[in-house]
């Protein structure tokens, strides 16, 4: 008797199983919802101007940003002076507060990514980034008006990108 009660169980169990597994795979076979889609264009559209960045920007931003933006510090002779090293550590802390692009796009910021490209934007086109007290001293730091000009179209094209799918998106809901 006991044995027939574990294979009418084994048999439960095992029915039960497979149902769960075709109720699955009928599931992931189901057309993708609108919040999926979404999801899938959110993801595409970061890619892009990930790769568009890459290509054009990253070495712009490792020429011009990287020593106090990122984990990839070339500190100057200068910085072992007394005074002028704390002076030094304190604007790399409060810079990678700020905006971080040691990973690449996605920065690593307390921002959006719209808000950052919107940021970069700006402190490039307006000139205050990089400082002047560091160009002073890195003339390998400043951008010429055609890099700037490279920084601010890849970020305006990532802005239209990300506002264009935040419209979509604010019309599927």
């Amino acid at each position: 008797m006991k044995n027939r009660r574990l294979t009418s169980y084994n048999a439960t169990l095992l029915v039960a199983t497979a149902f769960l597994c075709s109720a699955n795979r009928a599931m992931a076979h189901e057309p993708t919802t609108k919040r999926s889609s979404l999801v899938d264009e959110h993801e595409r559209r970061l890619v892009e101007i990930t790769t568009d960045y890459q290509l054009t920007v990253a070495p712009l931003i490792q020429k011009a940003c990287a020593d106090c933006h990122s984990g990839d510090t070339q500190y100057p002779w200068y910085s072992m002076m007394p005074g002028i090293s704390q002076w030094i550590k304190h604007d790399i802390e409060e810079a990678r507060k700020h905006i971080e692009f040691s990973n690449g796009y996605p920065f690593q910021s307390h921002a959006t990514p719209l808000e950052d490209l919107i940021a970069v934007e700006r402190v490039v086109k307006d000139g205050s980034m990089p400082p002047l007290r560091y160009r002073l001293m890195h003339g390998k730091a400043r951008l010429t008006e055609q890099e700037k000009k490279s920084i601010i179209d890849w970020s305006r094209r990532g802005q239209q990108m990300l506002r264009a799918e935040m419209a979509r998106s604010a019309g599927a809901e």
